[in-house]
């Protein structure tokens, strides 16, 4: 996951004047006002009442609910005072979406005409030069020392084919100015990605810099933006990973932030989604053979130059338990359906619990052997996923935790992959946590929050019980 929770930790207070942000924001989106005078854009009274009300909020540190029905203009109307209060106050403003769409209509077409607003009056012009960045998850992007290691170690760690491809990734590496996935066509293969991209333990502020990784050099960006824009699902995978500011320092995901939370009905689900338990087979089995793969001529895999024959071979017996381990939970309980809840805990043998345990131990055993170097730093993230998938798995048997719910699905083409899962049974004391005792700004809007005649069905299912909020329809007749 990204550890960014340092990135605001310094902000400077300022003692400066600040500019009235409410007078400005009035003169922006009232009749006749800045929006229409100088960007040419229809006057909408229910735009002007989000934007007026979302800053109101924002200034006392509250949250607030809006549902604009469609054609209101939202992004418009908490980007503006959103910019204007980020510069003001040293402030960085956390745009969360929910689908690719919007982050592109924000970051593509939005800021600019924010930009160009701020251009057009001398009152506004200390806010055009407000900075942006997107926050996505590690693994999209390419790790310069993780690619070192890679090409150092590629007889041991991929086969003649990956090898080509990942002469492939090196010769972009040299020309990328971004180092994201999505720019390449065709896409890596996952198997060579696997070994290249940041979210790797050998990725870490020993082995990394900005000049050398371009996650690193993503989070520089991010440190300075006024507007740091982030999809719903990391934001949530961070924040279930404990990636939130610590003590008593206001802000939900960076020290001192304040928040949009858009497209907010899909929260719930979400929420659900990623504080919960998801392990597969298939994550396993990759943990594994990243450890070793025996091959006819030469294993491959972390263990190929550093394990002894032992560890190796507690390696092979594990992968081939494993295989069988899933099949046989397929085969009693999957076989004619693709979902089932657990009810009854130890449901399954545990025989995976012991050959895991005696392989973290002794890959432990090995670390401690070792220099600091990358083969001992990514030893070490596998060894703590591995521990991951014991603790998940033993969890699952035993249903520890009364407040979650239990499942088996079966996912896959063929139906035939087995994921083991929990979800909490209600969320709202974790969001409540997590997002409205944060003494930060929260705005959640969406054009459907309201479930019948008001938002309270919906504000008690994510803890938000008695936050204020408001509902106003779309200006055109649809």
């Amino acid at each position: 996951m990204i550890g960014l929770n340092d990135a605001y930790a310094n902000s400077p207070e300022t003692d400066s004047p600040k500019p009235d942000l409410v007078g400005l924001a009035g003169s922006v989106f009232s009749p006749g006002g800045l929006l229409i005078e100088n960007l040419g854009l229809d006057h909408r009274p229910e735009q002007a009442a989000m934007a007026q009300q979302t800053l109101d909020a924002w200034l006392l540190d509250d949250a607030l609910f809006f549902e604009a029905g469609t054609g209101v203009g939202k992004s418009i109307a908490y980007l503006i005072p959103g910019i204007m209060r980020s510069i003001s106050e040293k402030r960085p403003l956390i745009v969360s979406t929910h689908t690719i769409a919007l982050q592109e209509q924000i970051e593509k077409k939005d800021l600019d005409l924010c930009r160009k607003l701020f251009n057009s009056q001398e009152e506004l012009r200390q806010f055009a030069k407000f900075s942006h960045a997107i926050l996505l998850g590690r693994a999209n992007y390419l790790c310069g020392a993780r690619m070192k290691h890679a090409l150092k170690s590629k007889t041991e760690l991929f086969p003649s084919n990956e090898q080509i491809e990942l002469a492939r990734l090196a010769e972009w590496a040299k020309t990328t100015e971004t180092g994201l996935i999505q720019e390449l066509d065709p896409l890596p293969m996952p198997a060579v990605w696997e070994w290249v991209h940041a979210d790797g333990h050998s990725c870490n502020n020993r082995n990394c810099s900005p000049k050398t990784c371009f996650f690193r050099k993503a989070r520089e960006s991010v440190r300075v933006a006024n507007v740091v824009i982030v999809n719903h699902s990391l934001l949530f995978a961070l924040l279930a990973s404990g990636h939130f500011p610590k003590g008593n320092v206001p802000g939900i995901l960076f020290p001192r932030d304040f928040m949009v939370l858009d497209e907010a009905h899909t929260l719930p689900a979400i929420a659900t989604e990623y504080f919960g338990l998801q392990l597969s087979a298939l994550g396993l089995r990759r943990q594994l053979l990243k450890l070793y793969q025996p091959r006819k001529s030469k294993g491959r895999g972390l263990l190929a130059r550093n394990g002894n024959p032992g560890l190796r071979n507690q390696v092979m017996a594990l992968t081939e338990g494993a295989d069988h381990y899933f099949k046989a939970i397929h085969e009693a309980f999957l076989s004619s359906r693709k979902v089932m809840r657990l009810q009854t805990p130890e449901w399954h043998p545990n025989d995976l619990d012991v050959p895991l345990r005696d392989l973290i131990h002794g890959l432990n055993k090995l670390e401690n052997r070792l220099e600091e170097s990358s083969e001992r730093d990514e030893l070490e993230g596998c060894r703590r996923l591995l521990q991951s998938f014991r603790e998940g798995i033993n969890e699952i048997l035993q249903l520890s935790d009364p407040e979650s719910v239990y499942w088996l699905e079966a996912g896959g083409r063929q139906a035939d992959r087995v994921y083991l899962r929990s979800a909490p049974l209600d969320v709202a004391d974790i969001l409540r946590a997590r997002l409205f005792e944060r003494e930060t700004g929260l705005l959640l809007t969406s054009a459907t929050l309201a479930e019948g005649p008001n938002m309270d069905s919906f504000k008690e299912k994510i803890g938000a019980i008695g936050v204020q909020s408001e509902q106003v329809a779309s200006p055109f007749d649809y």
